[in-house]
């Protein structure tokens, strides 16, 4: 499988109305000052290739990067990476605005042979492969059906005001899971995606999906479906 770039992924969610931090795709060191133009320090930066699945393995990902860091955390990624992968198709570096606090999910989603597309909601970061508290559905879902899967997860307390964390918006976080639903039941190219972490926010202050990966075989197919 070949993993979709940035730039393009993040127009289908923008198709599909749903919430991202501001990111910029640089294709070469002199493209910088349109970073520091447009986004807030520290930013975290990725590598961008259609050819890596698993950038933090070959040192494709660092968060929390500085206004004076960024060129030589570019260049160093990209020489680093290019050494570790030298077949693949290095695009660029994407850097992208980092949202602070919030309840991290995770929302994945996985196409069927028999069954078609379906979503997994659980809670994110490094918690979905400790605890594995994740719930599953076939898409597309309803809000109501978001809701129920909402119940089976074990740790859902932390969504609504468990201690130290505040009420999160409950009402985003289900309504980006039914458009996220939507899109894998109407894009027939999609073979898998993984958004991890979905930051809930606070109550009323929506959510930021930080990280998503679309996975894609049929090269042909995905130049037609893709944005239709």
């Amino acid at each position: 499988m070949k993993v979709l770039r940035e730039d393009e992924a993040t127009r289908i969610l923008d198709k599909y109305g749903l919430n991202y931090p501001i990111g910029v795709l640089i294709e070469q060191t002199g493209d910088m000052p349109m970073v520091t133009e447009k986004l807030e320090f520290p930013v975290a930066v990725k590598i961008s290739s259609p050819d890596i699945l698993h950038k933090t393995d070959v040192g494709g990902v660092k968060v929390g990067v500085g206004r004076e860091q960024l060129s030589d955390t570019v260049r160093n990624m990209w020489e680093a990476v290019t050494k570790k992968c030298p077949d693949a198709s290095i695009i660029g570096c994407y850097i992208q605005q980092i949202i602070p606090g919030g309840v991290e999910m995770v929302i994945g989603i996985k196409k069927d042979p028999v069954f078609g597309p379906v979503i997994t909601l659980g809670l994110g970061g490094i918690m979905v492969e400790l605890l594995h508290d994740i719930t599953f559905r076939l898409c597309p879902v309803s809000y109501e059906d978001v809701l129920e899967m909402l119940k089976e997860i074990r740790g859902k307390r932390i969504l609504f005001g468990y201690r130290a964390y505040p009420v999160c918006d409950v009402k985003a976080l289900c309504d980006s899971v039914v458009k996220i639903s939507r899109f894998a039941y109407e894009q027939e190219w999609l073979v898998e995606a993984d958004f991890n972490p979905v930051v809930v926010l606070e109550e009323g202050k929506g959510v930021q999906i930080l990280d998503f990966k679309f996975f894609y075989q049929d090269e042909d197919e995905l130049e037609v479906k893709k944005y239709e």
